[in-house]
């Protein structure tokens, strides 16, 4: 298979051992093989420990928290948007500390944290403001609209929604309408059924 292929390349140079888990679990990530994606990305973030690559380090936990996401593993995504934060730190990186920032906002909603979820969604929102990165900042306003929708700030959500429409309208992209689609999709984060319906075990 592709994911076979691509870890027997690489597994012979041990340096590059923890890319290679972490290339895998993409893949297995994208054939919905959620259960082998973790193992995977925890092998990576293993095998990483103590060395100074953050940034895979950083991508590896947030591929992670994104599998426990949305599989609705809640606790455990948690735990790696913390880790991938940390490891956005120790790289210093702008857009990784923005994007980490927002999963936390993410991770907080899904436990209907409404207060923490705002906070982080707005620190990643300040941190693409000012460093001018738009599609961050189109993504993030999007979904800290549909938090302050679930939590009855519809004055918040619709400036919010505002905002995108300004940054839409100076790009004269002419998509204002997938502001509200993207929102939609975004909703459903809330909506589905589930606390742990979806085993990773099967």
């Amino acid at each position: 298979s592709a994911a076979s292929d691509v870890y027997k390349r690489q597994v012979n140079n041990l340096s590059k051992l923890p890319t290679a888990f972490y290339t895998l679990g993409r893949v297995q990530r994208d054939l919905n093989d959620n259960e082998h994606a973790v193992n995977s990305f925890l092998k990576a973030l293993d095998l990483a420990k103590g060395s100074d690559d953050y940034k895979l380090q950083y991508l590896a936990a947030s591929q992670l928290g994104h599998v426990y996401a949305y599989t609705h593993f809640v606790d455990e995504a948690l735990n790696a948007y913390q880790q991938a934060l940390y490891f956005a730190e120790q790289d210093n990186d702008s857009i990784s500390l923005s994007y980490a920032n927002s999963y936390l906002g993410r991770v907080y909603g899904l436990q209907k944290d409404w207060n923490r979820s705002i906070e982080f969604y707005q620190k990643a929102i300040s941190m693409a403001k000012q460093i001018s990165y738009i599609p961050i900042l189109k993504a993030k306003l999007n979904e800290l609209a549909a938090i302050y929708k679930y939590c009855e700030k519809y004055q918040e959500a619709a400036d919010c929604l505002e905002q995108l429409i300004s940054l839409e309208n100076e790009a004269s992209s002419g998509m204002e309408g997938a502001v509200y689609l993207n929102l939609g999709d975004f909703c459903l984060l809330y909506t589905s059924p589930s606390p742990r319906d979806r085993s990773l075990s099967r």
